[in-house]
């Protein structure tokens, strides 16, 4: 049996990608293991015990949700279920933390405002809790120009799937763009001006000004903007300082969770500028 101090985890979607973070990140707040997850296939991953129910049906999950009082549902599931399942974890009577985007439609950004979802929705964005962001604000008044580039190799497969397509996945800007825009949001205010140079389902690129900071941006998944015999290309300037993303002592995931569970942050209107950014750089 569960515990009654043990915190009750559903998720929706382990087998994808990005599950075993928040797997592994579970893991850390109960000892427990998963209560139950919904999903097309009937797997094993980190956390499943014997006691673990396994849904392919989303009405017979919902309702066990209901039923058990499970404290937090775990959405992983594609981008353009977000909404839906964000909905129904709910109306179970559930907290929700949900993999990015946690929407990417504009109308569902302003119908989950509402007084209804307030203080139930929670979202990962670790990206805040890099601590190279000591840096970034401390040198934030030294220069009001800023240059982002990612670039990232995927295979065909990939290319061909469900996560390039906007009406899908959101597209490349939430795709790998939102944590970046997320934090510079935090840091240099509120965009006052967009240009788009080029917006496509591999490549975007333009210049967002925030209120203290120009930023000229890439962000692309095709092979020609990555340098010969490379696979990422990672590159974050602020004037004459070189930004370094990659080394971290602990998962972000991990923290992010702490966050959550510990009601800190990362509510939904806490993070759903960044999101409001994207819509209004597609409708440019």
């Amino acid at each position: 049996m569960y515990s009654e101090d043990s915190l009750k985890f559903s998720i929706i979607g382990p087998s994808g990608y990005i599950a075993a973070r928040h797997l592994k990140a579970i893991s850390e707040f109960t000892s427990a293991g998963i209560f139950s997850f919904l999903d097309i296939s009937n797997q094993d991953f980190h956390g499943r015990t014997e006691r673990t129910k396994f849904f392919d049906d989303e009405e017979k999950f919902f309702l066990n949700i209901l039923e058990n009082k499970v404290d937090y549902v775990v959405i992983c599931s594609p981008n353009n279920l977000h909404y839906s399942h964000i909905q129904q974890s709910i109306e179970a009577g559930a907290k929700v933390i949900c993999e990015k985007p946690l929407v990417f439609l504009r109308a569902h950004i302003e119908e989950l405002k509402s007084e209804q979802y307030r203080n139930k929705i929670f979202g990962i964005m670790q990206m805040r809790l890099h601590p190279v962001v000591k840096k970034i604000r401390s040198i934030s008044n030294e220069s009001n120009r800023g240059i982002l580039k990612f670039v990232t190799k995927r295979d065909e497969a990939y290319k061909k799937s469900w996560k390039v397509k906007r009406e899908y996945s959101g597209g490349i800007l939430f795709n790998l763009g939102i944590h970046y825009f997320d934090l510079l949001f935090q840091i240099f205010g509120n965009p006052k001006d967009i240009e788009v140079e080029d917006l496509s389902d591999f490549r975007s690129s333009g210049v967002l000004t925030f209120e203290n900071l120009q930023l000229q941006w890439l962000l692309s998944i095709d092979d020609k903007d990555l340098p010969h015999g490379t696979t990422t290309l990672r590159e974050f300037s602020l004037g004459k300082y070189k930004i370094d993303f990659s080394s971290v002592d602990k998962d972000l995931h991990i923290q992010n969770y702490e966050k959550i569970i510990n009601e800190q942050q990362f509510e939904f209107r806490d993070i759903i500028e960044s999101h409001k950014i994207i819509s209004d750089i597609y409708e440019k």
